[in-house]
């Protein structure tokens, strides 16, 4: 019963910090000096595509709890998304002296949440930074997906 309550707090978290992204990002980085400028339709598309991948990755974790290979993915995901909480958020807004959209769901809700995911379900430190490295360097690629499109 655990796992499902921490799988409901990761999709959560993810859904919360993804919407206020789209609904924001695109807009914000046309007012500060970066030279990425989001298209709104491009972003949305990824953004849909990195929630749907958190939550088939949450419902794999659920349905098959004796497979390595999906604890594993979650871990990896969840550790991503705590990473991407400080690199570019955290980073940015100081940056910019602005608040970048999705900084204030990355601290109230990515950090608490991802951080209680890797302390329960993460045997160790080696596992997190694997984990997170494969998740995180597929997720940039996605990201990376909205220039061609």
């Amino acid at each position: 019963m655990q796992r499902l309550y921490i799988a409901l707090l990761f999709c959560l978290a993810i859904t919360l910090h993804n919407l206020e992204e789209a609904l924001y990002l695109p807009q914000w980085t046309t007012t500060v000096s970066l030279p990425l400028h989001l298209q709104p339709k491009p972003f949305y598309i990824v953004v849909s595509i990195i929630t749907l991948l958190a939550y088939i990755i949450t419902v794999l974790m659920l349905c098959y709890p004796n497979k390595p290979r999906y604890r594993f993915l979650f871990i990896g995901y969840a550790g991503a998304m705590w990473i991407n909480a400080f690199v570019p958020h955290m980073i940015i807004s100081i940056m910019t002296r602005t608040m970048m959209p999705g900084v204030i769901t990355a601290i109230l809700f990515v950090l608490p949440i991802c951080t209680f995911i890797l302390y329960k379900l993460a045997r160790s430190w080696k596992e997190i930074v694997a984990s997170t490295g494969v998740v995180g360097l597929f997720l940039l690629g996605v990201v990376f997906l909205q220039l061609f499109l």
